[in-house]
């Protein structure tokens, strides 16, 4: 039981490794957009490594699920380093995605990035911090300020959107950054639903299910 405990606890050592490298994608992701600064190179560069770390523990939960058969409270927690090892695999294809599409409108010359678009690259990242510290320090408290931020993101969402469908109103020409800055518009939205899915955990690690999406509010 000791070495199944000190396993687990390896595992979600390698986990919080993850969320370090997940969260500088992001910074990275976010700076594309709010400096005109291109950081695709750095975020590409780091994608593989999270993807090898990713499948490395994904195999080391499974081979403990399967060798050592866990029940109750340490079944529950080997489970949650699966998903959320999931969650923050999407989470760092959308930082690239984000970046990709970024270091197409940062060499336009129109500038559409609004102060809503930046808010809401902030806020996302912000949300994705808060349920991984959650996780982290199984702290319910730090998930409803993840679940709040997702209730944010959508009234920014339909601010961005209503400011790019003005801008290529009085410019047609605008219509491909605009389409670019859509894209991002669209990947940070989804990082609040990655980021509300990790939070979630820290309900299923202290009661046992998986709280409801319609409850995941502040």
């Amino acid at each position: 039981m000791v070495t199944l405990h000190r396993s687990i606890e390896q595992l979600h050592r390698e986990l919080v490794v993850i969320c370090t490298m997940i969260e500088s994608m992001l910074s990275d992701a976010v700076r594309s957009l709010s400096e005109s600064v291109s950081m695709l190179d750095d975020i590409q560069e780091l994608q593989p490594l999270v993807y090898q770390r990713a499948i490395r523990l994904e195999h080391k939960c499974l081979e403990l699920l399967t060798l050592q058969q866990p029940v109750a409270s340490d079944l529950r927690r080997i489970a949650a380093v699966l998903k959320v090892n999931q969650e923050l695999s999407s989470i760092s294809k959308l930082a690239v995605e984000i970046a990709v599409n970024a270091s197409h409108f940062n060499s336009s010359p129109y500038s559409l990035v609004t102060t809503e678009l930046e808010q809401m690259a902030y806020q996302s990242v912000k949300s994705v911090s808060e349920s991984v510290e959650a996780y982290i320090r199984a702290d319910e408290s730090r998930a409803c300020n993840a679940f709040e931020i997702r209730g944010h993101i959508t009234k920014q969402y339909a601010a961005v959107l209503d400011a790019l469908k003005q801008a290529v109103k009085q410019d047609a020409d605008a219509v491909v950054e605009a389409t670019y800055l859509l894209e991002c518009a669209r990947a940070i939205s989804l990082l609040v639903d990655f980021s509300s899915n990790i939070a979630a955990h820290v309900y299923y690690l202290k009661h046992g299910r998986i709280l409801p999406r319609r409850q995941r509010v502040a």
